[in-house]
């Protein structure tokens, strides 16, 4: 209901209305009876007494209404710093899967590690919540974000999905070579989460990641095969779901 009153009180038509209002109301209840003199302005009162309860009691509504709009963004902001604040922690998390996976491919693809369930990185639900809550309580000024912040969780379920497949399923050929390919969408992943850091954080005040960034490409402690022409091609590529999770 707020959110429609709202809408209404910031239009311009709403405030032409009022200001053309107000400066009729003036003109006629207090500059020209004034011109007559105070009795002529204290009467004037006195016959339209009822009119003008009526014209303070709709000042005093869109007063309330005012603070009641101040309030309610008050609450939202502190609710979304709120949620803001456990971010890091949470991509944090996210981000150790994500090398934890790619590391776990890695081995499988030069057959350093056998085929088993077993191996399959945890996801932290508790990291996703506080990302789902984040989400939730976000403002506009959050849209790029939250839009990146979904695409991470989909691509976190449809790794998850894969990594389970390549692992369990005995009559699937070619595990090697799909554990490889899943590797730079991996790295991929998680060049878009560490571009994330620095404005959950509040090191930045705007997140406008657009395009991943080459240099956070290359990742400490994990094997790197992406190629120049691989590169250059990625670095160029806008950020969305397919570019994580094509096949």
């Amino acid at each position: 209901m707020f959110s429609v009153i709202e809408v209404v009180l910031q239009s311009k038509l709403f405030k032409f209305f009022i200001s053309f209002l107000g400066a009729f109301y003036l003109w006629f209840m207090v500059i020209s009876p004034f011109f007559d003199g105070w009795n002529s302005v204290l009467i004037t009162w006195k016959n339209w007494q009822t009119f003008n309860a009526a014209v303070i009691a709709f000042i005093s509504t869109l007063i309330i209404i005012h603070s009641t709009r101040i309030s309610e963004q008050n609450k939202a902001i502190r609710k979304r710093n709120a949620a803001k604040a456990f971010m890091p922690s949470a991509l944090a998390e996210i981000y150790t899967y994500v090398e934890d996976l790619i590391n776990l491919l890695d081995d499988l693809h030069l057959g350093n590690k056998e085929f088993k369930l077993d191996f399959r990185p945890q996801i932290s639900e508790l990291a996703l919540q506080r990302i789902e809550k984040f989400i939730q309580e976000s403002s506009l000024y959050d849209q790029k974000l939250i839009e990146h912040l979904v695409i991470v969780i989909n691509t976190i379920q449809v790794f998850d999905s894969r990594i389970t497949s390549i692992l369990s399923d005995d009559v699937m050929s070619n595990k090697k070579e799909r554990a490889f390919y899943q590797i730079n969408q991996c790295v991929l992943l998680h060049s878009l989460i560490s571009g994330m850091f620095d404005f959950t954080r509040s090191i930045t005040d705007v997140y406008d990641l657009t395009y991943l960034s080459s240099e956070k490409f290359a990742i400490k402690n994990c094997s790197f095969y992406m190629t120049e022409p691989e590169i250059d091609k990625y670095k160029k590529s806008e950020i969305e779901f397919n570019l994580f999770v094509s096949s």
